[in-house]
C-alpha cells in the first residue's frame, strides 16, 4: 500500500525496514575489510622499527663472536663461533682497571645525586602543600637517579676529552673505544661494547626490582 493524502501506509514501513537492514548487512561486510587493514600497517611499523634498532645491537653480538679471516665477511650468522674474544677480556688487566674506575664513577655520581635530591625533598618538604608536592615529585627524582647512575656507568665523553683514558683514566665505554678504533681490534672491542651493555642492563635490572617498588608505592600514595 502507498501513502495517500499524507497518510502513511504499512507498506511504506516495510519497505524502509527492509532498506535499513540491507545497509546494516552492507556495511558489516565492509567492516572486517576496512578494519584488518590498520592494525596490519601498525604491526608491520613496529615489526619494521624494532629491527631497525635491535639490527646494530645483533651485529655487534655477531662481530664479537668472530676471529681471524671471519670477521671480513659479512655472514648473517658467524661462520666459526667462538667466545675467544669474551675470555680474553678477563685476561686483560685494562678491563679490571676500567671495569674499577667505572664503578668509583658511579658510586660518587649515586652518592652526589642522592645528597642534593635529599636536600631538595627536605627543602620541598618545608612547603605548605608538601602532601600533594612531596608524593608527586618523588618518583621523578628516583627515576632520575636511575638514568644517572646509568649514564655514569657507562661514563665515555669526560674521560675521552679531558685525558683519553691516560694515567688509569680509562672507562668500559673508552677502552672499547679505543680497542675499536685505535687497536683496529674489531672482535674484541666489540666483545667490551656487548659486555659493557650487559653491564649496564643487569644494574638497570637490579634498579628496577629494588627501586621500582618504591616508584610504585610513592605514586599510589600521591
Amino acid at each position: 500500500m502507498e501513502a495517500s493524502g499524507g497518510v502513511v501506509t504499512p507498506g511504506t514501513g516495510v519497505r524502509e525496514g527492509e532498506k535499513e537492514r540491507e545497509e546494516a548487512r552492507a556495511i558489516a561486510r565492509r567492516g572486517p575489510r576496512r578494519n584488518w587493514v590498520r592494525p596490519l600497517l601498525m604491526w608491520i611499523a613496529v615489526v619494521f622499527i624494532c629491527i631497525f634498532c635491535l639490527f646494530p645491537f645483533y651485529w655487534l653480538i655477531n662481530v664479537s663472536l668472530k676471529t681471524g679471516s671471519d670477521l671480513s665477511q659479512s655472514d648473517i650468522f658467524p661462520p666459526s663461533p667462538t667466545l675467544d674474544n669474551y675470555s680474553s677480556i678477563f685476561k686483560n688487566d685494562d678491563f679490571t682497571s676500567a671495569l674499577k674506575n667505572s664503578v668509583i664513577v658511579t658510586t660518587i655520581t649515586t652518592i652526589l645525586a642522592l645528597i642534593v635530591g635529599s636536600f631538595a625533598a627536605y627543602a620541598l618538604a618545608r612547603l605548605r602543600f608538601r602532601r600533594i608536592t612531596i608524593p608527586l615529585l618523588m618518583p621523578a627524582i628516583l627515576v632520575a637517579l636511575i638514568f644517572r647512575t646509568l649514564d655514569a656507568l657507562r661514563i665515555f665523553d669526560l674521560p675521552y676529552v679531558l685525558t683519553q683514558g691516560a694515567n688509569g683514566t680509562t672507562t668500559l665505554s673508552l677502552i672499547a673505544h679505543q680497542e675499536l678504533t685505535t687497536n683496529r681490534l674489531i672482535g674484541y672491542g666489540s666483545a667490551l661494547s656487548v659486555l659493557t651493555f650487559v653491564i649496564v642492563m643487569a644494574v638497570s635490572f637490579l634498579y628496577i626490582r629494588t627501586v621500582g617498588g618504591n616508584i610504585k608505592s610513592l605514586a599510589e600514595e600521591g
